[in-house]
């Protein structure tokens, strides 16, 4: 079925519910209509609890299906949703809880903390497969602690509508940055998706009707095993996995047959030119990367041929983002001098969840419109500016 101008996940599946959605870690497979289905069913559910617009949802959840069902859950009734890394200690999930005022947290059973529910059954149950009244759009709330202090909440205003209003300028965002269009193709999901680039990838994939294929955890081998036998079309990727795979044997990767990937989408650190290289020789020139922070999202990128044609860039701001390097005090730097990166987009803004003080010295202008990620001298990004419009390189 043509699904090109369905507007995101929840029109797809209503549109064409035997599309496959899901294959999960233990290869369990769920259709776009039974996913729905289950969103629904957990949309009602939250709302029985008496959460309403605004609230907060937390999930303490390893990859798989429950994961993404909070998040889409979440994005069609205007909550809030708040996913923790499972490494944390007791006290740092209670940390993250306490200061997102989380109404309800969804764990796996390995991961329970106190008041938890054990997976997405418990909402579930007994609740309509039906589409909500009175939809709206959500947002996830990731914590990040940078490099210093406390984890601190990202926060970005709810649209106020409901998703379809707003999830074609997402498929039309990813189009431009990474080529990624709705369609048949399946996404592998490889990293943790308390994340926020893997989690976002793989909402993104079910809003472009593709296949999300979930790994439980990154393994080298296993990770070539699983883009040959499910003719993975793209991926999320960091750089340290590409050096993890570069260093197994050459018979090992010379087993697999890699030749179905699109896009393997890149960034959460600098990848060495020299193993970039190495493994467009191996895949081809299929590897896309952006810069950003889970504050600004992305703000640069680069396309394979770009990337060859100029070796270690980061490209340049994406649409609707501008750039400027600048000095501690906050002025424009000329070309070549190495600061600060401030990124303005015309997307939207954010703030730090209970900090305003956080969230006005992270920001530059009148109206706080240029904002950079960090702001301690310890912990700053810097670029060198390469031309006038300050693009890093």
């Amino acid at each position: 079925m043509d699904i090109s101008g369905l507007p995101g996940f929840y029109a797809i599946a209503a549109a064409d519910p035997g599309r496959l959605a899901v294959i999960d870690a233990d290869g369990t497979r769920t259709t776009y209509g039974d996913l729905l289905a289950r969103v629904n069913q957990v949309s009602h559910g939250l709302r029985a609890r008496g959460l309403a617009t605004g609230d907060v949802a937390a999930g303490v959840l390893p990859n798989g299906i429950d994961a993404l069902i909070m998040v889409m859950a979440t994005a069609q009734i205007g909550l809030y949703y708040v996913p923790i890394n499972w490494h944390l200690t007791a006290s740092e999930i209670a940390y993250i809880l306490k200061d997102c005022d989380a109404k309800v947290v969804v764990t796996g059973p390995e991961y329970a903390v106190p008041g938890g529910e054990i997976g997405t059954d418990g909402l579930a149950g007994g609740q309509p497969a039906g589409a909500p009244d009175d939809r709206t759009a959500g947002a996830v709330m990731w914590y990040t602690s940078g490099t210093t202090g406390f984890p601190k909440g990202v926060q970005r205003p709810l649209p106020g509508r409901e998703p379809e209003a707003t999830l074609p300028l997402h498929q039309w965002f990813i189009g431009e940055v990474a080529d990624l269009k709705p369609g048949d193709a399946r996404h592998l999901v490889t990293s943790p998706m308390y994340h926020s680039a893997p989690c976002a990838h793989a909402q993104l994939a079910l809003h472009l009707g593709h296949t999300v294929v979930i790994a439980p955890r990154f393994d080298p081998a296993g990770t070539l095993e699983l883009i040959e036998r499910h003719r993975i079309d793209n991926a999320m990727m960091v750089p340290t996995m590409f050096h993890r795979m570069l260093r197994l044997p050459g018979d090992v990767k010379a087993r697999y047959d890699v030749s179905s990937l699109r896009q393997v989408v890149h960034t959460a650190a600098a990848c060495p030119v020299a193993v970039k290289k190495q493994i467009m020789e191996w895949w081809g020139p299929v590897l896309y990367e952006y810069y950003g922070s889970t504050e600004s999202s992305i703000a640069f990128a680069v396309k394979p041929h770009e990337w060859l044609a100029r070796p270690g860039t980061v490209g340049r701001p994406v649409p609707t983002f501008e750039a400027k390097i600048c000095d501690e005090s906050g002025d424009e730097l000329p070309p070549g001098e190495p600061g600060l990166v401030y990124v303005k987009s015309g997307i939207g803004t954010f703030e730090y969840r209970k900090d305003p003080a956080k969230t006005a010295a992270s920001k530059l202008g009148e109206l706080g419109e240029w904002y950079t990620p960090e702001t301690s001298a310890t912990s700053t990004t810097t670029a060198t500016c390469s031309c006038a419009t300050g693009v890093p390189t």
